[in-house]
């Protein structure tokens, strides 16, 4: 598992990479386990794929 960046908030950097994959936004919020391990990114916004194809 990579190393994300959480601010305070609980909200964490993703690496573009991983955003372009899932269609993340920047500060999305995502889950942790008790040993504060990575569990699962909650997508606020998803990204319209079909505009991206068109391209």
């Amino acid at each position: 598992m990579r190393d994300y960046k959480v601010n305070k908030d609980g909200k964490i950097t993703i690496p573009k990479s991983i955003r372009a994959i899932y269609g993340v936004k920047k500060g999305t919020k995502v889950l942790f386990n008790d040993k504060n391990e990575f569990l699962k990114i909650i997508v606020v916004k998803e990204k319209n794929m079909a505009t991206h194809k068109q391209r």
